[in-house]
């Protein structure tokens, strides 16, 4: 019996910025092709943007003028991941949908005393849009809830997800129109709203963009710093079986749940603190997903610990070599071409396919091939005659 290995796509995570199905990079990391200047913003002529050390940085120009650096390409339903690290006393963000007279939804960057980074803002809207439940204090070491407002996760856990003299991951996604968004700051998701407005102001698509404040609201001297700006376009088909709120995200912190729920990023992956990210069942096409963790250390199969079999058409998992990088994990879907034949089977097989063991053959001889440990784990047991008729299947 003839088993064929499909591997559809690996994802490869790690804290350094995530490659993920499906996305694509809008920073080249060397300059800043692909962006320009909104010429028309009123916060200024954005002057004040550079590319410096592997980021998009953005200064006041003088005379206090700000402004906004765009993407060139337009887009509508997108989920975007970057890293931010900017100075205390400082005004930025994100904007999607940008019009060419500066109008747009604005997931905050908002690095000051009544500021909330992730929080939502409708830039130059005609009928006011602020969803801001939570302030910064401490100069951006803490949180604590807006007057009379009930944020959605844990503000005293805002020291272990966002670091204020660091880079920190904030992801956004903004699906719809009027648009339903959602953001996470370190994994932790801070934002879930959906406007009831269908804005005039801004069109269904519009460039990404992100801003330097005019006037008071930078600190003098201060900058933001943008990089790893990672964008997928929802309305693209996708072969990504992860949805939003399955699974970690890399560096995510205290109060996010690794293995889904309302407060995970919507990405594959293990959590900082090491062990297996969620996987997936019955994957599109009849291939079942596995995924193997990383960080500290620790394999799990399925997202409570078990091989997830898919019913009809679920994957086998012969011996092959899967990678994986420092701090994260990779997540492989393999395909059989035949249906495996028992649960047992399946787990066998997949153990096979992440960790690979030398064996002896029956004439003594050693196969070759990447030997994997896992700390803490027994030794692999020899087959029995049984196992190898429930590998083998029927001929």
């Amino acid at each position: 019996m003839a088993w064929a290995v499909v591997v559809t796509g690996a994802l490869c995570t790690t804290r350094a910025g995530a490659a993920e199905a499906c996305f694509e990079r809008l920073d080249t990391g060397v300059d800043t092709a692909g962006w320009h200047r909104g010429t028309t913003n009123h916060h200024g002529p954005g002057e004040g943007w550079t590319f410096e050390d592997g980021a998009l940085v953005g200064r006041q120009s003088p005379g206090k003028r700000g402004g906004i650096l765009m993407t060139d390409r337009s887009f509508s339903d997108v989920e975007v991941v970057f890293e931010v690290k900017i100075d205390w006393g400082c005004d930025s963000g994100m904007f999607f949908r940008t019009t060419d007279d500066d109008r747009a939804y604005q997931v905050n960057v908002d690095h000051l005393p009544e500021g909330g980074v992730g929080t939502i803002w409708g830039e130059m809207f005609t009928t006011e849009l602020r969803q801001i439940p939570y302030f910064l204090t401490d100069q951006g070491n803490s949180a604590v809830a807006a007057p009379g407002q009930t944020p959605i996760f844990d503000v005293g856990k805002w020291s272990t997800m966002w670091h204020p003299t660091e880079f920190n991951e904030v992801r956004s996604r903004v699906e719809g129109n009027p648009p339903h968004m959602q953001v996470w700051v370190s994994g932790v998701k801070v934002m879930d709203f959906t406007d009831t407005v269908l804005r005039a102001e801004v069109n269904e698509s519009g460039p990404l963009a992100i801003q330097v404040h005019f006037g008071d609201r930078w600190a003098n001297g201060g900058a933001v710093r943008y990089r790893n700006i990672r964008v997928k376009d929802l309305k693209l088909p996708c072969a990504d079986p992860v949805s939003p709120g399955a699974g970690g995200t890399p560096g995510a912190q205290a109060g996010a749940s690794a293995s889904g729920g309302t407060d995970a990023a919507p990405t594959g992956g293990a959590a900082s603190g090491g062990g297996a990210a969620s996987s997936g069942g019955a994957a599109s096409g009849g291939a079942s997903q596995a995924s193997v963790g990383g960080g500290n250390g620790g394999a799990g199969f399925g997202a409570a610990g078990g091989a997830s079999v898919g019913g009809a058409g679920a994957a086998s998992m012969l011996p092959s070599r899967s990678t994986s990088s420092a701090a994260g994990s990779c997540a492989v879907s393999l395909a059989a071409t035949r249906p495996a034949p028992t649960l047992l089977a399946t787990l066998l097989l997949a153990i096979g396919a992440c960790y690979r063991r030398r064996a002896k053959s029956k004439n003594g001889k050693r196969f070759k091939g990447a030997e994997r440990s896992v700390p803490g784990a027994r030794p692999p047991r020899q087959l029995s005659p049984r196992s190898h008729l429930l590998l083998e299947g029927t001929r």
